[in-house]
């Protein structure tokens, strides 16, 4: 019996070839075009709700200030794709809520007497894969998009309230530096105080000249100001000529009564600034705690110093230990700000350890910024834990100053110069240590 010309096993064969063929060419084209389209609608979707949370903050920043009570509030940085079984997603969306550079609102009178209010504009900025979308930036109570790559104006989403009936100029400064990044919700806390600067010894006429990032090509303040109490001067495109894209709106009031300035500070009370009686977070909350997120309870309420601090010898490392109270708690991120550190110190962060365990690395090349909020892997604690920052230089920078012993943890915001460390905690508390430099 010959086998050779047998074919009946063939048509059954190529008829699965084929079939597969098809579902991977429908595989392909689905991947191509319909996750695409899937993952864009989802960005879009939080493209929408994360303007809803900055229309919220906008709000807050405004009832902060004016109201002079503490508003909190959540920001949604990032989002998630659908889950897939046959096809793939790109990384989820993450996205970075940050505060820019400080720039100082100067009031001067007819006298030459000058006052000077540091305040900040705040910018979100995402991270999308499929949709372009540019940062949308607070400037000065105005909520706008600023389109990537694009001379076009802004797109206003919220117009600017700083001008009462044309009568009253009504400034809020938001200060302190801060910044998250990733898909999570972080929380917001805002901090008002009594009263931002004294205008007291301001007399006559005014000169008001406000940072601004609405320069003259947008053409935004001279259409939304109407001459009253309060005039509109003009715009100083070359203000600010170390910033690139600041400009300064310049305004004439009539006299003191026409104006107020409030300060908001992020997360905790303006620096430099006296916070209003009992609506700032609790710094210290007894024994040798290094500060509190004002939570009366929470991993954070528990969580206190020892004292014991470490710069090692090329001022590279920050090592520094706490205590949970005898808790176990879980560290979700931490942070490290060395802005009030004297000028030339390195403040940019390469690696986070977790009692000499390491649970942040930058990638090669790159360092995170100082104050950012840097997501860590979860990692639980109970008892005396240690946590140690750096290296905190990189090519051609400089180091940390000084040596261990002079650096303490204080019970407040020192006077002088010190680092901020925030050590975030799964409950959404935040331990705040003040550890001040005293060489």
């Amino acid at each position: 019996m010959r086998f050779s010309r047998d074919r009946r096993g063939q048509s059954v064969v190529i008829g699965t070839v084929v079939l597969f063929g098809f579902l991977i060419v429908a595989l392909s084209l689905y991947q191509v075009q319909i996750v695409p389209q899937q993952n864009g609608q989802t960005e879009f979707e939080h493209f929408e709700a994360v303007q809803n949370d900055l229309v919220e903050l906008r709000t807050a920043i405004s009832a902060a200030g004016q109201s002079e009570r503490p508003q909190f509030l959540d920001v949604k940085l990032g989002t998630s794709y659908r889950t897939r079984t046959f096809t793939i997603n790109p990384p989820d969306p993450a996205g970075t809520l940050r505060t820019s550079d400080a720039y100082n609102i100067t009031i001067t009178d007819d006298s030459g007497t000058t006052v000077n209010v540091s305040t900040r504009f705040i910018e979100y900025r995402p991270r999308y894969n499929e949709i372009e979308s540019g940062s949308t930036w607070y400037d000065n109570s105005v909520l706008y998009v600023e389109e990537t790559d694009s001379n076009r104006p802004a797109v206003i989403i919220e117009d600017q309230n700083i001008l009462v009936d044309n009568d009253t100029l009504r400034l809020t400064a938001v200060q302190n530096d801060f910044s998250a990044s990733g898909t999570r919700k972080v929380a917001v806390e805002l901090y008002p105080t009594s009263n931002a600067t004294n205008l007291s010894k301001l007399s006559g006429g005014l000169d008001v000249r406000i940072p601004t990032r609405l320069g003259s090509e947008d053409g935004y303040w001279n259409e939304s100001i109407e001459n009253g109490s309060v005039t509109y001067q003009g715009m100083d495109d070359t203000a600010y000529p170390q910033s690139s894209g600041v400009s300064a709106l310049l305004l004439r009031v009539d006299s003191p009564d026409n104006i107020s300035v409030n300060s908001v500070g992020i997360q905790r009370e303006p620096t430099g600034e006296t916070a209003k009686d009992n609506v700032g977070p609790t710094v210290g909350g007894g024994g040798s705690d290094g500060g509190s997120d004002g939570s009366d309870s929470g991993a954070s309420s528990q969580v206190t110093s020892d004292n014991n601090i470490n710069i090692n010898s090329s001022g590279e490392h920050l090592f520094f230990r706490f205590d949970t109270g005898g808790s176990t708690f879980t560290i979700v991120n931490a942070s490290v700000d060395t802005t009030n550190m004297p000028s030339g110190s390195r403040t940019d962060l390469k690696k986070i350890w977790i009692n000499e365990k390491p649970q942040y690395n930058a990638k090669d090349g790159q360092y995170a910024s100082d104050g950012t909020t840097i997501d860590i892997d979860d990692t639980a604690v109970s008892g005396s834990t240690s946590i140690r920052f750096g290296p905190f230089t990189r090519g051609g920078g400089v180091a940390l100053p000084g040596d261990a012993s002079d650096y303490t943890f204080q019970n407040t915001q020192p006077s002088g110069s010190y680092i901020v460390v925030n050590v975030g905690f799964n409950d959404g508390t935040t331990k705040t240590f003040y550890i001040e430099y005293s060489p």
